[in-house]
């Protein structure tokens, strides 16, 4: 198998080989070069290692487009995860939404909007594609004719359990925390208007974010000191290990995920495997979580959600059940090595069939 990736992750493995790829934002000279260039990487590899599969962690057009090429080029098969669709279902639908919610200008947008429909079209043509639920399997089917058994639903992420139970908390006076990138689809922009009611009840609160910088940083940056909030909402950084992350994570009181769109959720799977009360709003997947130690509230209603998040840091011992609630549910989460074994699994199981 080969892999392309944009993960540090590396799967120690044998016959297996490792097709870096790094490359700049859309609509830059180098943004085609690196494409070019991923191509011919992987033509070589594929013609010198001679794979059976060719494998995309991540779901991104030029690893798909340039896999795709191999496949017609050689006898190696695609496997890629899909995650979930954050878009409209239709170019038009996609248009008006990166206008309207990322504010970005006409060529942008539709080009954007083409190329990420084109990527969904491109995905009947893969052999193998594995989704992490029952809601990103719909979401696939909608955008795209693929046949159930060319689909493998794995039923989430992997959890390193151990890292996670073994990782001492870290106190840094926080009530409250949220990881997840710094864009509005993940509820960065929610949480500051969810927060000022918050800190209306009760003033002393905080809450830290621990997420990557996208293009939105900056914006979002400076939302919190208009609103007068950088010393309430505290941004933590992204450059943390694992265990430093979880150690964050158990020195809070809760755990806020105001996100707009996820196709599992690792972050709640991994708040609740630290045995955090969690507040998101009501959506597929996460309601799919049937642990006792989630508040749900209705979609994009921010004043509930403040007003839940108010009413679990004044109760000690509703915080304390929902706690043991989740640390309970964690054995439902499968682990790495368990991911990884669906994933072979399915390679096998496609490869018998083609034989």
């Amino acid at each position: 198998m080969v892999e392309i990736q944009s993960s540090d992750m590396l799967p120690e493995i044998e016959n297996h080989r490792i097709v870096e790829a790094t490359y700049r934002w859309p609509l830059r000279f180098w943004y085609l070069i690196f494409e070019l260039k991923l191509l011919c990487s992987l033509l070589s590899v594929a013609f010198s290692f001679g794979p059976h599969w060719v494998f995309i962690s991540g779901f991104t057009g030029p690893s798909l487009r340039a896999a795709i090429l191999v496949r017609l080029l050689t006898k190696s098969k695609v496997a890629t995860f899909f995650h979930h669709w954050s878009y409209a279902f239709t170019v038009k639908g996609t248009f008006r939404q990166l206008r309207s919610e990322l504010g970005r200008g006409a060529l942008g947008s539709l080009l954007s909007s083409v190329g990420a429909h084109f990527g969904a079209w491109s995905l009947r043509f893969v052999d193998l594609i594995y989704c992490d639920s029952d809601f990103s399997k719909s979401q696939l089917k909608r955008l795209a004719a693929v046949s159930d058994d060319r689909i493998v639903v794995t039923g989430g992420w992997g959890i390193d359990a151990r890292l996670i139970r073994d990782s001492p908390p870290c106190g840094l006076g926080l009530d409250a925390i949220m990881v997840g990138r710094i864009a509005r689809e993940k509820g960065s922009f929610d949480l500051v208007e969810i927060w000022s009611e918050v800190i209306q009840q009760l003033p002393q609160t905080r809450v830290g974010v621990i997420g990557a910088r996208t293009d939105e940083f900056d914006a979002w940056i400076q939302l919190l000191k208009e609103e007068k909030m950088d010393d309430t909402i505290l941004y933590l950084g992204a450059d943390f290990t694992q265990e430093e992350v979880y150690g964050r994570m158990k020195g809070a009181r809760i755990f806020v995920f105001p996100t707009h769109r996820e196709g599992w959720g690792i972050a709640l799977a991994e708040a609740i495997c630290c045995g955090l009360p969690a507040v998101c709003y009501d959506m597929p997947p996460l309601n799919a979580l049937e642990t006792g130690g989630i508040e749900f509230v209705p979609y994009l209603d921010k004043g509930g959600f403040a007003a839940v998040v108010v009413s679990l840091l004044k109760d000690d011992n509703k915080r304390k059940n929902m706690s043991e609630l989740n640390l309970s549910y964690a054995s439902h989460f499968k682990t790495w090595d368990e991911i990884a074994e669906l994933v072979f699994d399915g390679m096998k199981e496609r490869n018998s069939m083609a034989g």
